[in-house]
């Protein structure tokens, strides 16, 4: 089974209001093809962990870790991973903290990520699970940027919402002697959704 058809067989297992789209889809490929990442981590997997897991099976070394909130979706998406011959194990299944709507990370749990990726991430995709709270944002920050190098490549799902926006603004100060170029990506199916890439410009 080819990349094309896995995400076909697995396409509407996701709700499209929620997976990503096929121009996100697109992007993604072509950052997989452009440069040499490493490490991804990927907050809230869904439909795109398809293209993550085809790029770690054929690039020596390269490593995906991904972190969901418990429940019915996240055993459904492990299923589906499962349903294309993924050993989805590396998939880490957290209760999301009342208190501020993160994901409840131990300290272990943190250390075990680092791990997985080999210390450092070299893309992010951050599609979960920001609530509309600052605080919340600042503790996907908090764990974020630990794993993180300036010449990180960071994809941040629906900022047509404040908070998504938020954390870009704030990956940009975190890295401000690093200059990115911000790409929109729009939602050709859903008008009022975007995404946006940021890539370090010593790439382009």
């Amino acid at each position: 089974m080819n990349l094309k058809e896995k995400i076909l067989k697995v396409r509407d297992s996701y709700d499209p209001a929620w997976r990503a789209s096929a121009d996100v889809l697109k992007e993604m490929g072509e950052i997989l093809n452009t440069f040499n990442l490493e490490g991804i981590l990927e907050l809230g997997p869904g439909l795109s962990s398809v293209l993550f897991y085809e790029y770690v099976y054929w690039i020596p070394g390269a490593k995906y870790v991904a972190i969901d909130h418990v429940g019915e979706y996240a055993t459904k998406h492990i299923k589906t991973m499962e349903s294309i011959g993924v050993d989805a194990s590396n998939i880490l299944v957290k209760d999301i903290d009342e208190r501020d709507g993160f994901y409840t990370l131990s300290d272990s749990d943190k250390e075990n990520v680092k791990n997985q990726l080999g210390g450092k991430a070299d893309l992010f995709f951050i599609d979960g699970p920001v609530e509309p709270s600052a605080r919340c944002c600042d503790r996907a920050l908090d764990f974020l940027f630990p794993l993180a190098h300036p010449e990180s490549i960071w994809v941040v799902d629906d900022t047509n919402r404040d908070e998504e926006s938020k954390l870009l603004r704030l990956i940009e100060q975190h890295f401000h002697n690093m200059s990115y170029m911000e790409l929109e990506i729009p939602d050709s199916t859903f008008s009022n959704r975007k995404s946006t890439l940021l890539i370090p410009m010593e790439y382009t």
